[in-house]
């Protein structure tokens, strides 16, 4: 008997380390949602080129416009919300990189696109104090859907195109770090997992160019 209770003392600091890593990784997925609900995105978008869906939005200059109308150039589009405190920093530094590589190199054939998830706390006023924190680059549009919009319909509009978004017990947007190209006919053109770099970008440009 002491030499069972001498080995459950010894194995106890390994099972509450295994029980606290498990409990970890259940909240940070949802309850393992995450694993099923993002495969099943993935697995069930139809796959590109596509027209993008049929969202409408506000810009932070209060201009509104369907996101199906974007013409003329490529678009770099990403989503996120402003007090993400996750990838969403990361992508909005990666963005402006790239930004001031294009004002750099006096280009115009490229633009960005950062789309709110939570339109009732990003309110196009909200958006245009972030963009001047920025610089007020001209060739990067930062927009929502409007605070009237039903949120889950908005989001299983991205799911359908391929952009995996749910939310946790606190009510917070949860997502996947995905950007999307759109060419200057308005389609879809294709995905990346997290933001390509502008050498990447000029790669997959070139061989869209007849």
């Amino acid at each position: 008997m002491g030499q069972l209770s001498t080995y459950a003392k010894a194995a106890f600091p390994g099972l509450a380390a295994l029980v606290l890593l498990w409990g970890g990784i259940h909240w940070w997925t949802l309850g393992y949602r995450s694993f099923t609900s993002y495969s099943y995105v993935v697995e069930s978008a139809a796959p590109m080129p596509k027209a993008p869906p049929s969202i409408l939005l506000t810009d932070q200059l209060g201009a509104t416009w369907l996101l199906p109308s974007l013409r003329g150039k490529y678009y770099l589009m990403t989503f996120g919300y402003l007090s993400c405190g996750g990838t969403c920093p990361i992508t909005m530094g990666e963005f402006y990189q790239i930004s001031e590589q294009l004002k750099a190199q006096g280009r115009t054939d490229l633009a960005l696109l950062t789309i709110t998830l939570a339109p009732k706390w990003d309110p196009a006023d909200s958006l245009h104090r972030v963009w001047q924190h920025y610089g007020a680059p001209e060739d990067w549009i930062l927009a929502t859907p409007g605070e009237g919009v039903d949120r889950e319909a908005y989001w299983e509009q991205l799911r359908h195109m391929g952009m995996w978004v749910d939310q946790d017990r606190q009510g917070y947007p949860v997502h996947d770090n995905r950007t999307f190209l759109i060419n200057p006919q308005g389609v879809l053109l294709r995905s990346f997992v997290g933001t390509p770099s502008l050498d990447v970008l000029d790669q997959v440009l070139l061989a869209e160019t007849p």
